[in-house]
């Protein structure tokens, strides 16, 4: 691969399937060079092919005959509009997760500039020079193509991260903020691992973090900040999460079994719209890595279902979940089998779900992260956790509307519905059981929900002049509102909200197509979503990949359409 096909595999896997108003980390290691790489057909060594097209791209000679960097052509996008500098910052990014402390208690000093500056140095097997930097990279570069990188982010919808120090720090600071974890911290936990027998067993992203943040003191500063930081907590989870992977492929205690890719599902909740009943599926959620083209799932003895992308990081919802799927768990293999093997669904006592982020008023209910403050949400729990939640009702941190009701045609799983929280503020609850806890307990103070307005296709685009509603969720009385284009960087609107009461937006607001970003609440730490407004000369005819199909008492509903069922179908069922 040369300088641009990394280039743009790299922005492919870092924004690509992102949800609305995400962070994003430019945090690209050995084993993401390797999976990109693979994913493009090329099975040489990445890293030192990917250095080498960076070498290639930015290293000159000199006149008086020394190399040096020359990053010009840099400045200039490729001809999709997409910056041409993310492999050159991904190198630089990957020089700040090798870098040392001066002394061996991590956990007290500085970052030397020298420090950053050496391995980036080597990786770009460029000759010390007199002063740190490497001779043709000034300051000014570093600065302008940093601030083109987030430029971009803010551009596609999604939140950039990377940001400046103060002093000597104010450039190579940049890098480093994108360094979810370092070499050490990755080491650090593949010895935590390979300590304890706990984790061989395969676990789903939310189980590991729980079961690694009981060892958090064990970590450098820097990790244990990331680890302790709620903004931060999906990056994260996903970045330990592939160091876990990793270990599982490699480590010599591992079973067999154990050692492949899995997409982890939780749950997805609709009620049939003329019978009124509830139907639970199986809902994955994609890792760090895209799914190959054309991927099927085996469901039953001989039947297939093809993935695809429901929205960004989620599948399609599937098949129909039972008593003996929430009991026991289960796995479906998925071919072709990488970079995932199995979708899988693991056995717990306790699920919650959340209103569709999306649209908050469709009624549809998932896994899609933890409750907010004074939004409604399912649980679904096994019988011996009644007790449990019982004893947080009464303390007056939970309630829920009505009496719980028995699921999947036993008394074994029950379902609470109008759960809400009442308390964003949980520490002086005795904890007795962390997973409880944790599922349960709020992870920010505020929720936005955007309902209305006309959609265009994907979730989050709405039509020109037919933007959304906004509701903000929250304990308390009022919040600020703040709403920017993204495109030239300005306010478009402000004004202070009540909250979980529905907010008009003013129609002119979303008057002029592009990103748009929506801000709630304090500005150090503001709740987030990201949507696009969409111009009418978009709308285009075109065939759906997917035929969407309802079934009811032996016919099938497709769009306008309703026809008897058939025998088989490679319809997708909804």
């Amino acid at each position: 691969m040369n300088y641009d096909e990394w280039n743009k595999a790299i922005i492919r896997h870092i924004v690509g399937h992102q949800e609305p108003g995400a962070l994003v980390y430019l945090d690209v290691d050995e084993t993401v060079l390797r999976q990109i790489a693979l994913s493009t057909g090329e099975t040489s060594n990445s890293l030192s092919d990917f250095q080498f097209a960076v070498q290639q791209a930015v290293v000159t000679d000199s006149p008086d005959g020394e190399h040096q960097l020359d990053v010009s052509q840099l400045y200039q996008p490729n001809a999709d509009g997409e910056p041409r500098c993310v492999a050159f910052l991904t190198l630089m990014v990957l020089a700040a997760s090798r870098m040392a402390r001066t002394n061996t208690d991590d956990t007290n000093r500085s970052i030397r500039a020298s420090n950053f500056f050496y391995h980036f140095r080597k990786l770009l097997d460029l000759e010390p020079t007199d002063g740190p930097r490497p001779k043709g990279f000034s300051r000014d570069d570093d600065e302008t193509l940093w601030k083109t990188w987030g430029q971009f982010v803010r551009r596609a919808g999604l939140q950039p991260t990377a940001k400046p120090g103060k002093g000597s720090h104010e450039y190579i600071e940049y890098p480093i903020s994108q360094t979810l974890l370092r070499d050490a911290d990755k080491e650090r936990l593949r010895v935590l691992f390979t300590s304890k027998s706990v984790f061989r067993t395969p676990m789903a992203p939310d189980r590991l973090m729980l079961r690694v943040l009981k060892d958090v003191e064990y970590f450098t500063k820097h990790a244990q900040e990331m680890l302790r930081s709620q903004r931060r907590f999906e990056a994260i989870s996903d970045a330990v999460y592939s160091v876990y992977e990793s270990w599982l492929f490699s480590h010599d205690s591992v079973s067999d079994d154990a050692r492949t890719g899995y997409l982890h599902a939780g749950l997805h909740r609709t009620t049939d719209p003329f019978r009124g009943s509830v139907q639970y599926r199986f809902y994955p959620r994609l890792g760090r890595y895209e799914l190959a083209p054309n991927t099927t799932l085996a469901i039953g003895n001989d039947d297939r279902i093809h993935l695809y992308l429901e929205r960004a990081r989620y599948l399609m919802p599937f098949g129909g979940v039972t008593a003996e799927h929430m009991g026991q768990g289960c796995a479906f293999p998925l071919d072709p089998p990488t970079p995932y093997s199995f979708v899988s669904f693991a056995k717990r006592n306790i699920h919650v779900l959340v209103p569709d982020p999306t649209d908050i008023s469709n009624g549809v209910y998932a896994t899609w992260g933890s409750p907010s403050p004074s939004l409604p949400f399912v649980i679904v729990c096994e019988v011996s956790m009644r007790e449990k939640l019982q004893r947080i009702r009464d303390a007056r941190l939970i309630a829920w509307d009505g009496e719980p009701k028995p699921l999947f045609g036993g008394e074994t799983w029950w379902e609470y519905l109008d759960c809400m929280t009442l308390a964003d503020d949980w520490t002086a609850f005795r904890v007795t059981d962390r997973e409880l806890y944790d599922a349960l307990r709020p992870k920010r103070r505020l929720y936005m929900g955007l309902s209305g307005g006309l959609r265009f296709v994907r979730a989050d685009h709405w039509m020109a002049g037919f933007g959304p509603t906004v509701t903000i969720y929250g304990i308390g009385s009022s919040v600020q509102l703040r709403i920017r284009s993204l495109g030239d960087d300005r306010s478009v609107h402000e004004r202070d909200v009540d909250l979980n009461s529905e907010a008009p937006i003013p129609r002119e607001v979303w008057q002029c197509p592009g990103w748009y970003q929506i801000e709630a609440g304090d500005t150090s730490d503001p709740e987030v979503r990201s949507l696009q407004i969409v111009d009418w000369n978009e709308l285009r005819l075109s065939n759906s990949p997917v035929q969407y199909v309802l079934k009811i008492d032996g016919a099938s509903v497709r769009g306008p359409r309703i026809e008897p069922c058939a025998e088989s179908s490679d319809d997708t069922l909804v």
